[in-house]
């Protein structure tokens, strides 16, 4: 949940398909389950605007499929710990301000 919230802080405002305070609504009981579904989808979203935006190489789903797979009983933990790294990662790459993996640049850049 909580990496989920870094994630989204570390996308551009316009580039957020969620607003990072809405993780929290995973603590509703019941509804927590359906709104995980939307958390992870445009978790994975924003990161993949925010990828592109900044020229970075995309990567696949962007942890979307893996964290649909949580839900899975008995290896769903698994998932959950998998999803957390590879978004963890997502935000260290975000973060990285040497540049990190470059890919193309925009029209226009020099």
């Amino acid at each position: 949940m909580f990496t989920a919230h870094i994630a989204l802080n570390a996308v551009s405002p316009r580039n957020r398909d969620l607003e990072p305070a809405m993780v929290f609504l995973l603590l509703i009981p019941c509804f927590g389950l359906i709104w995980w579904f939307i958390l992870v989808m445009r978790v994975g979203s924003s990161l993949a605007k925010e990828f592109e935006e900044r020229g970075l190489e995309p990567d696949g789903d962007f942890g979307t499929l893996m964290g649909i797979l949580v839900i899975i009983p008995f290896v769903g933990i698994i998932f959950a710990i998998l999803w957390n790294l590879k978004i963890s990662g997502y935000v260290a790459e975000l973060a990285d301000t040497g540049g990190g993996r470059r890919s193309r640049r925009r029209d226009g850049e020099a």
